[in-house]
């Protein structure tokens, strides 16, 4: 009895120890299944959040560039056309006063020829006026003038000519002066204004302040040579 049951001990043990590594062996194998599980779920996450990323990436530039081509150009448009009005009304102002001012500086000068210069601009402002108000009317707006101070120094600084060197030799070279200060303020306005019509595609309001513009161009060229001519007589009478 003894040496049998000495016999079967060694013999459960083996089984115990040959269940136990079957066990041990099963975990692993789970284990490892497992943890190869998480690393795909893990790979596929990344890879599904790569794929969101360079997707919201292209919406992305693609919504910044409709912006760009849709939104931003339409907003500079009504900005720039806003911008021309503004001007179209200062201008408009600058111009009647002017059409006021011409007579007294036509009166002031001494010299036949440029007191006819000043009356033949006259009529010429006055054409501008009414081809400003053609503009006007072609963007379905009422003539409206905004008062410009710009003008009003300028013209200000014409009457002091006037007053400083009434009855001196010096005054008509002086009305020259103060009349090419006026036609430069004009000539920058317009020039100014006619890239801007050109821009928003306002063909006929182009033309019409060109042809201001040309008038003006011509009025500063006319005085500065009256100008030339006045100091050269002088000269002449002294020698």
């Amino acid at each position: 009895m003894a040496s049998t049951a000495g016999a079967s001990t060694p013999t459960s043990k083996s089984k115990t120890t040959s269940a136990n590594g079957k066990a041990a062996s099963a975990s692993a194998t789970s284990r490892a299944a497992t943890a190869a599980k998480s690393t795909r779920a893990k790979s596929g996450g990344k890879a599904a959040m790569t794929d969101e990323g360079a997707t919201a990436s292209v919406t992305a530039k693609s919504t910044s560039r409709a912006s760009a081509q849709s939104g931003a150009a339409p907003d500079m448009q009504e900005s720039v056309k806003e911008l021309f009005v503004a001007m179209l009304k200062d201008i408009y102002y600058a111009e009647k006063q002017i059409l006021k001012a011409l007579p007294r500086m036509a009166k002031a000068a001494r010299s036949d020829e440029l007191k006819q210069a000043f009356e033949q601009h006259r009529e010429e402002t006055a054409g501008q006026i009414g081809r400003l108000e053609q503009v006007f009317a072609a963007m379905g707006m009422k003539p409206k003038a905004e008062q410009c101070e710009a003008i009003e120094g300028i013209l200000e600084e014409g009457k002091e000519v006037m007053e400083d060197f009434k009855g001196k030799p010096a005054l008509d070279v002086g009305l020259c002066g103060a009349g090419r200060a006026v036609e430069h303020y004009e000539i920058a306005r317009y020039s100014a204004m006619k890239s801007l019509a050109q821009h928003l595609g306002m063909k006929d309001a182009a033309k019409l302040i060109d042809a201001n513009l040309a008038e003006e161009m011509k009025t500063d060229k006319l005085l500065d040579q009256s100008a030339q001519a006045l100091l050269l007589a002088k000269d002449a009478a002294r020698a």
